[in-house]
C-alpha cells in the first residue's frame, strides 16, 4: 500500500501538551475537584502509586495528557516537498492563537491537495485532542480542517481526506 502512495500527498503531525497550570495548587477551584476526582481513578487503576498513597497534586504532572485539563503549546507540522522535509511549528503560551494558526494552515494543505494524515497514535490522541481544544477554545470546526474527514488511509493513523465535490482533495 505504502509504495502507491506519493510521500508529497501526506501531512505529518505531533502535538505537544502541558497541564493548564504548571502547580496543582494553581488549579481554579472547580477544575480541582474534577481532578481531583480524575486522579482518584488513575491512582486507583496503579497500583503503585496506590500503594504509595499518591495523592491528586501529586500526579498532576500527569494531567497535560487529558484534553480538560491539558492544553497545547505546540503543533509541529511536515511535509515533502522536492526530496526534502519541511518542517512549520506552531507555538507559544496562547493555545487559541496556536489552533487559530494550525487550522488556517490546514485550510491551505488542503488548496494544495494533500490527501493523507499521519500521526503516531493520531487518531487515540492527537486528533481527537485538537478537537476537545478546539470546543474548549470556541473554535469552529470548519469543514475544510482535516477532522471533518475520516476515512483511515491504511498507514499507521492517518486519514484519507475525501474529495472536495468539485473534484479536489
Amino acid at each position: 500500500m505504502l509504495e502507491n502512495i506519493n510521500p508529497e500527498t501526506i501531512l505529518f503531525l505531533d502535538i505537544e501538551t502541558v497541564p493548564m497550570t504548571s502547580r496543582y495548587e494553581e488549579l481554579p477551584d472547580p477544575f480541582k475537584r474534577l481532578w481531583d476526582k480524575k486522579a482518584l481513578q488513575l491512582i486507583k487503576g496503579d497500583k503503585a502509586a496506590d500503594e504509595e498513597k499518591k495523592t491528586p497534586g501529586e500526579i498532576f504532572q500527569r494531567a497535560g495528557i487529558y484534553a480538560e485539563f491539558g492544553k497545547i503549546i505546540c503543533i509541529s507540522t511536515g511535509i515533502f516537498r522536492n526530496n526534502s522535509l519541511w518542517i512549520k511549528s506552531f507555538s507559544g503560551d496562547g493555545e487559541k492563537e496556536i489552533l487559530l494558526e494550525f487550522t488556517e494552515m490546514l485550510e491551505k494543505a488542503r488548496e494544495k491537495r494533500f490527501q493523507y494524515l499521519c500521526a503516531h497514535n493520531g487518531k487515540e490522541f492527537d486528533y481527537p485532542y485538537l478537537i476537545r481544544r478546539m470546543l474548549v477554545n470556541d473554535l469552529k470546526i470548519h469543514d475544510a480542517d482535516l477532522f471533518a474527514f475520516g476515512h483511515d488511509s491504511g498507514i499507521g493513523a492517518g486519514f484519507y481526506l475525501e474529495p472536495d465535490d468539485d473534484g479536489g482533495a
